[in-house]
């Protein structure tokens, strides 16, 4: 059944005077949380973990670590020439009452030639999975939808590690990464950045949890 526009629109109204009644009690709210952010950065990281593990599931940030809440880091002095690449996935869920099932991860990327004077270069990579190998596991069930962020993840850091073998004998920056995925963990102790995120993808892919993802990920 469509929907009926008219009913809609006064209440797309209402919402609209919500939302700006929302905004304006927010730039209220504004100058109390910079002024709890300030008491709290005097804090001892220890009395702040105590108090969010008080909190349990009302905390919805991140654990703070023994840094200051406030700490300002100089960035490190850029080289002349300097290669940047990076990923990101993106995904459409299967959906069994669709007219079509399948599932579809897009691999979108970018490498920056920083001091060549270059346009920075972009690429995507799409895969649609509609066969009945790709969308029921080992026990005739329905993919879930964390198994296809699990095959996203792995395509980013794959996508990662074929973009950096290209970059191999570059200059780099000195960096401290450390990945965690599923009790997985994986800290970056070598300068080579671009060799250790070779070295992650491979990880990944061949790890317990992604080797029970059938079917395999597609070369290309």
């Amino acid at each position: 059944m469509s929907l009926n526009l008219p009913q809609v629109l006064s209440q797309m109204q209402d919402m609209g005077r919500t939302a700006a009644s929302r905004v304006e009690q927010l730039a209220i709210k504004l100058p109390e949380a910079v002024e709890t952010f300030r008491r709290v950065s005097l804090m001892k990281p220890k009395h702040i973990q105590a108090r969010i593990a008080h909190a349990g599931n009302r905390w919805p940030g991140a654990v703070p670590t023994q840094e200051p809440l406030d700490l300002l880091v100089s960035p490190p002095t850029l080289p002349d020439q300097l290669k940047v690449i990076g990923a990101d996935g993106s995904q459409i869920y299967p959906d069994r009452h669709a007219p079509a099932f399948y599932f579809m991860i897009n691999i979108g990327s970018i490498i920056i030639a920083h001091g060549s004077g270059k346009q920075p270069q972009t690429n995507s990579r799409p895969w649609i999975y509609y066969q009945d190998e790709d969308l029921y596991d080992q026990n005739d069930g329905a993919i879930t939808n964390a198994v296809v962020d699990g095959w996203r993840d792995v395509a980013e850091m794959g996508e990662l590690a074929r973009l950096a073998d290209g970059c191999l004998g570059e200059q780099y920056l000195p960096c401290s990464i450390t990945v965690y995925y599923c009790g997985w963990r994986s800290k970056c102790k070598s300068q080579n950045v671009v060799l250790w995120i070779a070295s992650c993808a491979h990880t990944l892919i061949t790890s317990t949890v992604y080797t029970k993802l059938v079917p395999p990920w597609p070369a290309s």
